[in-house]
């Protein structure tokens, strides 16, 4: 196939500051070189940072700290989305190809996506979901109150 440009955008935020990286080709010269280059770059930060900040998070939260991640808040007693809190219990997600979604399982009115894309941290929040309720971050966080 052939084409006439592609652009590869890797976005890294810290704090309130954001630097971009734009990587172009045009009309399909050294795409094997780009693709490689830019899945390096991303599998060296997601090793370095990723599991960096999943773990920051579960101990920030296992001290009762509170952690704001898109348009939730994070606590040890569940999260709070659109102003509606969402304890650990009613709490149901479902991570699909391109957001997070959490759901109240009882009150279908109360429901959220976080973005991969724009809302940053999002899979670490669903990293920290899945730690909670399948590697028994439940009982950590129960048993710290």
């Amino acid at each position: 196939m052939f084409y006439i440009g592609r652009e590869y955008t890797l976005a890294l935020r810290a704090g309130n500051e954001t630097i971009t990286i734009h990587l172009r080709m045009f009309f399909g010269l050294s795409k094997r070189y780009f693709q490689e280059l830019f899945t390096r770059l991303i599998d060296s930060i997601w090793d370095e940072t990723f599991v960096r900040l999943v773990n920051e998070t579960i101990e920030q939260l296992l001290t009762g700290t509170e952690v704001k991640i898109g348009s939730c808040a994070v606590s040890k007693h569940g999260i709070s989305c659109k102003k509606a809190f969402i304890p650990w219990a009613a709490l149901a997600y479902e991570k699909k190809y391109n957001r997070l979604t959490i759901n109240h399982q009882q009150d279908s009115d109360v429901w959220t996506n976080l973005y991969y894309v724009s809302d940053y941290n999002a899979q670490v929040l669903a990293a920290v979901l899945d730690w909670v309720f399948e590697q028994n971050g439940l009982i950590e966080l129960q048993s710290e109150q």
